[in-house]
């Protein structure tokens, strides 16, 4: 992706092609995110049931 981005110093707007890059690139973070945020709560969950059952039950 950064290969394919440079930097310049210009008032001309972005292209099509380039916001169709960067939200594809946007996207992949995003499901990423949700996909780490999901098995974190189910780690966190898993990990509360088993210190109640061997410290409290």
């Amino acid at each position: 992706m950064a290969e394919q981005q440079s930097v310049t110093i210009s008032n001309k707007p972005v292209s099509a092609k380039q916001k169709e890059i960067d939200f594809a690139e946007h996207a992949r973070t995003y499901g990423a995110f949700l996909r780490l945020a999901k098995w974190g709560v189910i780690a966190v969950s898993a990990l509360l049931v088993i210190l109640y059952l061997t410290l409290v039950y």
